[in-house]
């Protein structure tokens, strides 16, 4: 997993600002982080209580799909708008 998460956030912000009104970027960058740091929270608080709970870590570590599988239900729903201002290599 470890190879995988950082390239992804990395990737994840370079869509980020492609997908983003560039007039409001600073207002989402800072919603982008503020989330972030929740997620990281909250990984953290699942993972040490799954793997307390139970004993096992190999069971926290897959309890983290859940956090990958919400925001890629939350991803499945974005739709750019025809037209937009920002060239996307991304569709």
């Amino acid at each position: 997993m470890g190879l995988v998460f950082g390239p992804t956030q990395s990737f994840c912000r370079s869509w980020f600002a492609i997908l983003i009104p560039t007039e409001q970027s600073g207002e989402m960058f800072g919603f982008h982080a503020l989330v972030s740091r929740v997620s990281a929270i909250f990984g953290t608080l699942v993972f040490g209580m799954i793997s307390s709970v139970t004993g096992n870590y190999c069971l926290a570590v897959l309890s983290l799909l859940l956090f990958v599988d919400c925001s890629s239900f939350v991803l499945a729903g974005v739709r750019r708008t025809p037209g937009s201002s920002n060239d996307s290599p991304f569709g």
